[in-house]
């Protein structure tokens, strides 16, 4: 999973033949799951890992405070994301920063359409 949360590569790179190819020359006996089993399976169960560890993290008393960002963008074919980043420092000054959702922003992301 961290091929896809960490490096941010498309769940589409499991279809892809050359990744494919490569993935059966590391180990011929593994089966590569398909991108809907990595949504419908992975993903979720990732999602709720980390977001466990996130309660964890920001119930210590190691983070004096958080600073919430959000962040609106258009795709390449046209949809309208919204992000939302927590960003904290911890006592050895070290810059953490987590997004807590990513959510498809059905309406043009004008200061109208984010006021609701």
């Amino acid at each position: 999973m961290k091929l896809f949360t960490k490096d941010f590569r498309p769940f589409r790179i499991v279809e892809d033949d050359y990744f494919r190819a490569f993935v059966q020359l590391l180990n011929p006996s593994y089966t590569l799951p398909s991108r809907k089993i990595i949504v419908q399976t992975f993903l979720p169960t990732a999602s709720e890992e980390a977001m466990h560890k996130l309660k964890e993290v920001y119930s210590r008393s190691e983070i004096g405070s958080v600073t919430l960002t959000t962040d609106c963008w258009a795709s390449s074919n046209g949809d309208s994301f919204m992000a939302v980043t927590s960003r904290y420092l911890n006592f050895d000054m070290e810059l953490n920063s987590n997004v807590l959702g990513c959510f498809l922003f059905t309406e043009s992301h004008t200061s109208e359409n984010l006021a609701t």
